[in-house]
């Protein structure tokens, strides 16, 4: 492994520049060029998504995660699921450096976590978790949550570039896998306040109550970000994600929820109301746009209790 005091001198790597990924990648590249650093290596599967961090120093590997596993001491990745989490292991264990260091982002079952990691260490190369908490603007704004787990000399190493982008790193260990179990864990917490509160909302509407005494009561009693937000949003009804307005669109909500039901079921526990949250976000899907955010399941809870969308 990379001596942890040369810092200056690494090669830092980042795959995936999707809107979770490029936030990532943008304050990783300020940081490595405010403090000496190469500029950052970075591949997309559409290499166009590179263009802004290119036209701000960084440097695209068009050779993709084989290319970069062979000449980066450390990458970082953020990708979609476990599929391209394990089609992009098979890539960098087959080509990887002494001593790379492989940080991956996605929020993948613990399982798939787990394997890779397994596969890493017999390749020799050191694989960490650290999945984040936080939507796009939060990714850009330097805001997100990380839950960073793995060896520890390696976390030692990765620590401040994981600092670049996040106000907050939790240390989950030296399992990777178990910051991918806390990851679905705070998915869990953060879908279950969302169903809640259109659940809520819906409530309101039938009673009469308006939006505004809900959105007052959470500002009073509840005054949490996360819940204001998703509060505000649904009293609105738009659930259009946009540059300005970024979101998680109810396909990537489906797949953490589906994953957190599995974690449940392999320990022997049932989640009532992630059942609940699954039929409302499939029925958003099948019936309107799975690319919009995830609140728009308030929708389809309206649709449900004899309301208009």
């Amino acid at each position: 492994m990379a001596d942890p005091t040369a810092q200056d001198a690494r090669r830092v790597g980042f795959i995936g520049l999707g809107a979770m990924g490029s936030g990532i990648a943008h304050n990783l590249h300020k940081y490595l060029q405010a403090n000496g650093n190469r500029s950052l290596r970075v591949w997309n599967r559409t290499l166009s998504k590179a263009d802004d961090l290119v036209s701000q120093g960084a440097t695209l590997v068009p050779g993709g995660p084989s290319e970069l596993s062979g000449t980066c001491d450390i990458i970082f990745s953020m990708l979609f699921d476990d599929a391209s989490l394990l089609a992009t292991a098979v890539k960098i264990l087959g080509s990887a450096k002494t001593g790379l260091i492989w940080v991956d982002c996605t929020t993948v079952d613990p399982a798939a976590a787990k394997t890779v990691e397994e596969k890493a260490r017999a390749s020799g190369v050191t694989f960490m978790c650290c999945p984040v908490f936080g939507r796009p603007d939060a990714a850009r704004e330097k805001r997100l949550v990380a839950a960073l787990a793995g060896d520890d000399t390696g976390k030692v190493v990765v620590q401040p570039y994981v600092e670049s982008f996040s106000r907050a790193v939790m240390d989950l260990g030296d399992e990777a896998y178990k910051a991918s179990q806390m990851k679905l864990m705070g998915n869990f917490f953060i879908l279950s306040s969302m169903e809640m509160i259109a659940e809520a909302q819906c409530l309101a509407d039938k009673t009469g109550l308006t939006r505004d005494n809900l959105l007052d009561f959470i500002d009073h009693l509840l005054p949490a970000p996360l819940l204001q937000g998703y509060a505000a949003r649904i009293a609105s009804d738009n659930y259009t994600n946009t540059a300005e307005q970024p979101g998680f669109s109810v396909t990537g909500a489906l797949k953490d929820i589906t994953l957190i039901r599995k974690m449940a079921a392999d320990h022997d526990m049932t989640l009532p109301i992630t059942d609940i949250t699954i039929r409302h976000l499939e029925r958003q899907k099948r019936e309107a746009d799975p690319d919009m955010d995830m609140t728009s399941a308030a929708a389809a809870i309206r649709l449900e209790n004899g309301l208009k969308e």
